[in-house]
């Protein structure tokens, strides 16, 4: 670190759509201060997702944050969205789901490179009494798409991201 301090940053892997990672700084005064820093918390740390069909499980956005610059999805404020990637295979109809997840939610799909200059493709908000966004696009083969989802008002809990390209 900037401080002559030490950090090390350990990643648990992708096992059955999950990832964990955590940072443990140690400060000059050889202090250990670990922080969990949530995966997918900044469009420039998004998760990689791949294939036709994909279901995103075991990741929460307790602790995630709303970067300078990105927009409101569904046009909501949230503030605490996670982001993932994904390159289409193929074109076609695809659909993208928060069913599972157990909070309301808003749920948006980009392309674009930075997080403050993105194009919406499709955007939806979970309604009320209901914890499921989803939204249908019409997908072109070789462009990557940018997902958001974020709870609604600053709401967390797990989300559970399904993803079909038939």
């Amino acid at each position: 670190t900037p401080n002559g301090g030490y950090q090390f940053v350990s990643w648990g892997g992708q096992v059955s759509g999950t990832t964990n990672q955590i940072v443990v700084t140690m400060n000059t005064n050889k202090t250990v201060v670990p922080r969990f820093r949530v995966p997918g918390d900044d469009f420039e740390q998004r998760i990689q997702l791949g294939g036709a069909t994909v279901t995103y499980t075991g990741l929460q956005n307790t602790g995630a944050t709303k970067e300078t610059g990105e927009p409101n999805h569904a046009g909501n404020p949230g503030g605490k969205s996670l982001w993932w990637t994904w390159t289409a295979p193929a074109s076609g109809a695809a659909t993208l789901t928060t069913a599972g997840s157990n909070f309301r939610n808003a749920l948006a799909v980009y392309t674009g490179a930075t997080v403050s200059n993105l194009t919406t493709v499709a955007t939806n908000l979970a309604g009320v009494g209901t914890n499921t966004s989803a939204v249908a696009f019409a997908a072109v083969g070789g462009t990557t798409y940018h997902f958001a989802v974020d709870g609604f008002n600053g709401t967390n809990g797990s989300v559970v991201l399904n993803l079909s390209l038939p």
